[in-house]
């Protein structure tokens, strides 16, 4: 999860690709609390509400607005894969 992050973060994937990453990625772990899964999931969700405003609005690219909801989330995926799940 911290390849795809520090990849989308680098500009070698897009949001949408790596929203999918994440989401593949979740569902592959065997055990995790509920609720990490419950964060996680807000997370995830946090980045596909700015990727579908960016679609709906300006074409696929984030506004600032947009571009600190991803940051904040991305901050807050990093927190969370520092914990046991």
């Amino acid at each position: 999860m911290h390849k795809q992050i520090d990849s989308y973060t680098k500009g070698t994937i897009g949001l949408s690709a790596l929203i999918g990453d994440l989401i593949f990625l979740r569902d592959a772990l065997s055990k995790v609390e509920s609720d990490w899964e419950h964060q996680f999931t807000s997370c995830i969700s946090d980045l596909e509400s700015a990727w579908s405003y960016a679609l709906e609005k300006n074409n696929g690219v984030l506004d600032s607005i947009s571009e600190k909801v991803v940051n904040e989330a991305l901050f807050k995926l990093r927190q969370l894969l520092e914990q046991p799940a």
